[in-house]
């Protein structure tokens, strides 16, 4: 039992420790005898109790396990048993977060795990499952850079099956680019690694995968202001909605299509996809995105929406949206977008009224303007 780290259960020192000519109960003797002797210790806090040896105690059973020449089979079957235990739940979207807590308990054990298996005597394509299987656990803990390093280790051994992707490996580039996306930003070769990833959902059919890729992908030419190639990625993810059952993604497709338009100035179109995206949009979906990126697109939807309606010249309905308190601080965040946009336009002297000197926060104006994007407009709408 010396092989596990962070403690064991009375199953797990069955299935790591035991053999099929050892019964539970003389697994439950052994274990109390170590209790009884002040060897190890119980803690019942959880829902099964897990048992722990002292340090001490770990360490010399340690050395006697090596001594004995059993060392490496102890240890395969420890990786075996994490492997085995982490299956049942990789991938299971609606997993409890007691669940999710519970599994970062054995954080110690996987990495000890980890270790053996890419380690001199281990076994490589065990460590690539137990990579791929505990994915979510390193990026749950925030653990971005040791994810990283797992990850990468086992994308360079995840062998492909006949020459076509496999579903492992999806897995594993796609930790790989979150780790990395949070450790080195969005950099060039972050989105060499999140377009590879996309082109291994596509080859699988995988459309949740698609939807995961699109975002950062998305999200990366936004911020680089290419919002034309921004637009052609927005699109490409409602193709992809349009095959998922939950109308989820679809809504986050239709929120990429109105943040990108409102971007190149067309207003009116921006404003129907970003409604769009408010109707249809499910707390289960919006979450969903809010635990993988710490993003609620609710909130970028609505301060877009406002913004749009005041730059259409529709006050009312902007202010309203902000003071209904759905938008949160996004009062503030309307108000700068639209300072800035009519500071742009009069150093451009690209933005006219009727011509009347009057605020135009009072009255609906009707724009003229051509903004640095190549686009050039001219018309006035009515709510």
């Amino acid at each position: 039992m010396s092989v596990f780290v962070a403690g064991f259960t009375l199953e797990a020192a069955q299935r790591v420790a035991g053999d099929p000519d050892i019964g539970k109960e003389e697994v439950f003797d052994a274990v109390a005898g170590l209790l009884v002797k002040s060897l190890a210790s119980a803690d019942t806090s959880g829902s099964a109790t897990r048992y722990r040896l002292l340090d001490t105690t770990r360490t010399y059973a340690a050395m006697k396990l090596t001594d004995a020449g059993e060392g490496n089979i102890l240890r395969r079957r420890h990786a075996e048993y994490y492997r085995e235990l982490l299956r049942k739940t990789a991938g299971d979207a609606d997993l409890l977060a007691d669940e999710r807590r519970a599994l970062a308990t054995h954080l110690g054990d996987i990495r000890a795990a980890l270790n053996w298996a890419f380690g001199p005597g281990g076994d490589l394509s065990l460590g690539v499952d137990l990579t791929s299987y505990s994915s979510s656990i390193w990026l749950g803990k925030a653990l971005f850079a040791e994810g990283s390093e797992w990850m990468t280790k086992a994308a360079a051994v995840a062998s492909s099956k006949d020459g076509e992707a496999t579903q492992q490996q999806l897995l594993i580039y796609l930790a790989l680019a979150s780790a990395e996306m949070f450790t080195a930003g969005i950099s060039d070769e972050v989105m060499a690694t999140w377009t590879k990833t996309l082109k291994l959902a596509e080859s699988l059919h995988d459309v949740a995968s698609q939807l995961i890729c699109y975002l950062p992908l998305w999200g990366r030419k936004i911020r680089t202001a290419l919002y034309d190639d921004a637009l052609d990625s927005a699109q490409r993810c409602a193709e992809a909605a349009k095959k998922a059952p939950d109308p989820g993604p679809a809504a986050m497709a239709e929120w990429m299509l109105g943040h990108t338009k409102h971007h190149l100035g067309r207003l009116a179109e921006a404003r129907v996809h970003l409604q769009r995206s408010l109707d249809i949009d499910t707390d289960k979906a919006r979450l969903a995105q809010v635990n993988a990126v710490g993003y609620d697109r609710r909130v970028d939807t609505l301060g877009n929406l406002a913004s749009t309606l005041w730059l259409q010249g529709f006050s009312s309905p902007a202010t309203s949206i902000c003071a209904s308190g759905q938008c949160r601080d996004d009062v503030g965040r309307v108000q700068q977008v639209l300072v800035r946009y009519r500071y742009r336009c009069r150093r451009a002297r690209h933005c006219r009224t009727d011509g009347a000197r009057q605020n135009p926060f009072n009255r609906k104006p009707t724009w003229n303007w051509t903004l640095p994007f190549g686009f050039v407009s001219d018309e006035t709408q009515s709510i």
